[in-house]
């Protein structure tokens, strides 16, 4: 399945814009749900994002070394820097 994606940059932004938007939901949804665990104080907002991005950037190295895909991978941290900004502004905001 990985030969499959195509090697080029919009390919990288448009596949991790919609991950990034997946898991920016799925955190919003899942929030109340959350706070009832014991662990919360950890998961706490910025920390989950901060996984997130780990998650992202381990995708990023798979990318660009195991998979050779390196246009690909410069489209995936160009999305994933947008996404910081959007989260860090969400965390000044808050």
């Amino acid at each position: 399945m990985i030969k499959r994606i195509p090697d080029n940059f919009h390919s990288g932004v448009w596949i991790a814009a919609v991950i990034s938007a997946l898991v920016y939901f799925t955190v919003e949804w899942a929030e109340p749900y959350m706070q009832q665990l014991s662990f919360y104080k950890y998961l706490a907002f910025p920390r989950i994002y901060f996984m997130v991005f780990a998650l992202q950037i381990l995708i990023l190295r798979l990318a660009m070394v195991n998979w050779k895909k390196h246009r690909f991978a410069q489209g995936w941290i160009f999305s994933v820097f947008i996404f910081a900004l959007f989260i860090f502004f969400l965390i000044k905001k808050r």
